[in-house]
């Protein structure tokens, strides 16, 4: 009964070990980056029970990794299965095709987005709070109802210029300014607007304009003759915008209004050539 010998045998395990050792060194720099980023992660597997979360997650909710890991996704969100985020989850199991998306969440009570992207044990989950934006995106909304609203109140044609896209943007009123279906074409640039401008009066808008730059002033207005279709020739305007500047000081915006005055202007003019013919007869 007793041992006189041992037959074995010895295997070179070098490399073996330092796979290990390099994967360990690859996981734990994972979890490093997974604390670290300011997304919230979980992962689950095909089952939907979480194998993985980062310390963000568990802020979020609330628990620790011990509490969550190994538990259903029903357990942790209740009704989980109703919601938007479980179709698209389900879905890049399915597809093996990740996957973007917003959803609002009733759990925490924010708008989330979601990046899901497919593994070999199920799904990565990684979540922002969005609701911030969504703030933003709504209160934006809004402004652009009201600025519809006043479009609609005011005969005035409303514009606004990106200085650096050199892009023109107006309201609907400037159909009702110029004959916009009659002209070849109709452009968005500064260039294009100027060429309306009557030729005797393109040098006093750029020379105001320009004044107003090399002042670093906001408020500009002028009074010009605006080109607004064969059949309807010149009409006098009067121009007020307000200039944008940016933290160096240089133009990036030009938002204002513009006057259909014809009517007033030729009326004024009139008065002053009857007021003339008036002087003369007392003469």
């Amino acid at each position: 009964g007793q041992a006189v010998k041992i037959i074995g045998s010895a295997q070179d395990i070098s490399q073996l070990k330092l796979m290990e050792q390099e994967r360990n060194k690859i996981w734990v720099n994972l979890e490093d980056t997974l604390n670290n980023i300011n997304d919230g992660f979980y992962a689950l597997d095909k089952k939907l029970h979480f194998t993985k979360v980062n310390k963000n997650f568990e802020l979020e909710i609330g628990l620790g990794a011990e509490q969550i890991i190994g538990k259903k996704v029903t357990e942790i969100f209740p009704g989980f299965g109703e919601r938007l985020a479980y179709a698209h989850i389900k879905k890049v199991m399915h597809n093996k095709v990740s996957d973007k998306f917003e959803a609002y969440s009733r759990h925490f009570k924010k708008w989330l987005s979601f990046n899901v992207y497919p593994t070999e044990e199920g799904v990565a989950v990684y979540f922002n709070d969005i609701t911030e934006q969504k703030n933003k995106d709504k209160q934006l909304k809004e402004a652009l109802e009201r600025y519809d609203m006043v479009s609609m109140a005011t005969q005035d044609v409303i514009y606004d210029y990106d200085v650096l896209k050199d892009e023109l943007v107006y309201n609907n009123r400037l159909k009702h300014l110029i004959d916009t279906a009659n002209l070849d074409n109709v452009g968005s640039g500064l260039g294009w607007w100027r060429s309306l401008i009557h030729p005797d009066d393109i040098d006093t808008v750029a020379t105001t304009q320009q004044e107003i730059l090399d002042n670093k002033q906001t408020n500009w207005a002028c009074e010009y003759r605006i080109f607004c279709g064969e059949t309807i020739g010149y009409k006098y305007v009067f121009d007020q915008g307000y200039f944008i500047y940016n933290e160096a000081n240089e133009p990036v915006r030009l938002t204002g209004a513009i006057k259909d005055i014809n009517a007033l202007r030729l009326a004024s003019e009139e008065n002053r050539r009857l007021a003339q013919i008036i002087t003369n007869v007392n003469n």
